[in-house]
C-alpha cells in the first residue's frame, strides 16, 4: 500500500477512534451535548464549544452564542430571560450575560484568572470560583457579583467550588474543591469531594456528606438538595437526594453504563422541579415530581464541519510519551488519544499519523520516567487505551505497516545531529 494512503487511513482511524470514545454516533443524538441547564420551557446546552437552546420536549436546537471562544456552564436567571455563562473570549475565561432572544455577551467579570460560574442568586447575583487572587491554581475562592457588573463579594469560606445559595438566602451549599473536569473513575484519594453547607448568617458550616469517593455539584429544590455521587454498587455517577426533614439519603437515578454528568435544576413545566443532565453524549430531564427520567432527541441543524474526520498535524503539541517496554515503540498523546511512531536508536518519526513525517529527537531516560502518562501493556505489547476508548491500537501492527517504511523513506535524508525533543 503507498505510504500516503496507509499514513491518511491510520489517521483517518485515530481521529475515529478519538470519536467514537467521546458517543459521538450514539443513535437519535447530534453529537456531545455538554453542559445543560433547563428553564420552564427551554434548555441551554454546549454542543462543539457553541451556546445552543432547544425546547425542553426536545427538537431542532437553535445557536445562541458562537464567537471563536469556549462557553460553558449556562444557567438561565429565575425568569428564564437571561442566561450567565463563563466565557473565553478575551484570552480568559470570564462571566457573561445574554438575552435568551440573543444579542451582545454583556461581560460582567475583568479576571486574570479563570472565573468559573455556577449558579444566580434569588437577587439576581452571579455566583462564581476563581484563583485569581490566590495565586494557587487549584485553591480557587468563591465570589458574588452583581449579574449587571460590578465589584465582586467574597463569600465568608476559605476555599470552594460548585456553590448554590438556598432560595431564602442563608445556606450556601459547596465543595471545598472541585474534580469535575477529571476523567478519573472510582477516585477514592485526597481530592475526592464532599458537600459542605455554610450559613451565610451564622458563618458556621458542616459536612454533609462523607462518602469516600465523589459527592459534587449540589443543587437545592426547597429545603431538599440534590448532587451527584459514585456511591453504591455501580460505582457510577447518579443523582442522590439528601432529605432536609430526615437528613436521609436515597439514590434517585440508576445508571450503570455511563456517568451523569453536569446537571443543573430547573424549575419544571409545572413547578415540580427537574433535573437535566448528560449521559453519554444525549441529554435527559428527571421529573422530581414523578422521579421518571427521560431523553431529550436533540438535532443540530446544518453541516457538522468541526467533527468531520479530517488530517490534523500534532507533531509540535505533543504533550506526553511512553516507551515500551522493548524500547521499540514511543507513544505520544494530544487529545486524549494515541499516536505511535516508531523508534529506533533514540530517534522517533513525529506526526507521523497526521500527515506529516517529521523525526524528533528523543531522551529515552525521560520517556521512561513518564511511561505512567502513556502507558504500554509489557506483556501484550499493546497501548492501554484510556477509559472510554472502544478499540485498541495494535502495536506491532503500526510499527509494521507504517514505521518501517517511513524509516526507508526517510534513512539519509535528515539531519541526525541531536536537538532536543519538540
Amino acid at each position: 500500500m503507498n505510504i500516503r494512503y496507509r499514513s491518511t487511513f491510520l489517521s483517518l482511524l485515530v481521529i475515529t477512534l478519538c470519536a467514537a470514545s467521546s458517543g459521538y454516533a450514539q443513535v437519535g443524538q447530534a453529537g456531545m451535548l455538554r453542559y445543560p441547564d433547563v428553564s420552564q420551557a427551554q434548555i441551554v446546552f454546549v454542543y462543539a464549544n457553541d451556546l445552543w437552546l432547544v425546547d425542553r420536549d426536545g427538537g431542532l436546537a437553535t445557536p445562541l452564542a458562537s464567537p471563536a471562544g469556549a462557553e460553558r456552564n449556562p444557567r438561565f436567571s429565575a425568569d428564564g430571560k437571561t442566561i450567565a455563562f463563563s466565557g473565553n473570549y478575551e484570552g480568559d475565561s470570564d462571566l457573561y450575560t445574554m438575552n435568551v432572544d440573543g444579542g451582545i455577551p454583556f461581560r460582567v467579570t475583568h479576571h486574570l484568572g479563570r472565573d468559573q460560574f455556577t449558579d444566580w442568586t434569588a437577587d439576581g447575583r452571579l455566583v462564581f470560583s476563581t484563583s485569581a487572587f490566590t495565586g494557587q491554581r487549584r485553591a480557587a475562592e468563591m465570589f458574588t457579583v452583581p449579574a449587571t457588573g460590578g465589584l465582586p463579594t467574597k463569600v465568608s469560606i476559605p476555599y470552594g467550588a460548585n456553590g448554590t445559595i438556598r432560595a431564602d438566602g442563608r445556606m450556601l451549599a459547596y465543595t471545598p474543591n472541585s474534580r469535575d473536569n477529571r476523567s478519573w473513575k472510582r477516585y477514592l484519594g485526597g481530592t475526592a469531594t464532599d458537600v459542605w453547607l455554610f450559613d451565610l448568617q451564622d458563618k458556621t458550616s458542616r459536612r454533609v456528606t462523607t462518602w469516600e469517593g465523589t459527592d459534587s455539584i449540589p443543587m437545592w429544590h426547597g429545603d431538599d438538595l440534590y448532587f451527584v455521587s459514585d456511591r453504591g454498587s455501580d460505582q457510577r455517577l447518579n443523582v442522590w437526594k439528601l432529605d432536609a426533614q430526615s437528613n436521609e439519603l436515597s439514590q434517585i437515578t440508576s445508571f450503570t453504563d455511563f456517568d451523569v454528568k453536569w446537571p443543573a435544576i430547573g424549575p419544571g413545566d409545572k413547578g415540580q422541579g427537574e433535573i437535566v443532565f448528560q449521559n453519554n453524549s444525549g441529554l435527559f430531564l428527571l421529573d422530581l415530581g414523578s422521579g421518571q427520567t427521560r431523553q431529550v432527541s436533540v438535532k443540530i441543524p446544518g453541516a457538522r464541519e468541526s467533527i468531520r474526520p479530517r488530517m490534523v498535524d500534532v507533531s509540535d503539541s505533543i504533550s506526553a510519551g511512553g516507551l515500551s517496554s522493548t524500547g521499540k515503540q514511543l507513544d505520544p498523546f494530544k487529545w486524549g488519544c494515541g499516536a505511535r511512531p516508531f523508534l529506533e536508536s533514540g530517534w522517533a518519526l513525529g506526526g507521523l499519523l497526521f500527515g506529516r513525517q517529521r523525526r524528533i529527537r528523543v531522551d529515552p531516560d525521560s520517556i521512561r520516567r513518564s511511561r505512567r502518562d502513556a502507558p504500554i501493556d509489557p506483556e501484550h505489547g499493546r497501548l492501554q487505551v484510556p477509559a472510554g476508548l472502544v478499540a485498541e491500537l495494535r502495536a506491532d501492527r503500526v510499527q509494521r505497516s507504517l514505521g518501517d517504511d517511513l524509516l526507508a523513506q526517510h534513512r539519509g535524508r535528515h539531519d541526525h545531529s541531536g536537538g532536543s525533543a519538540r
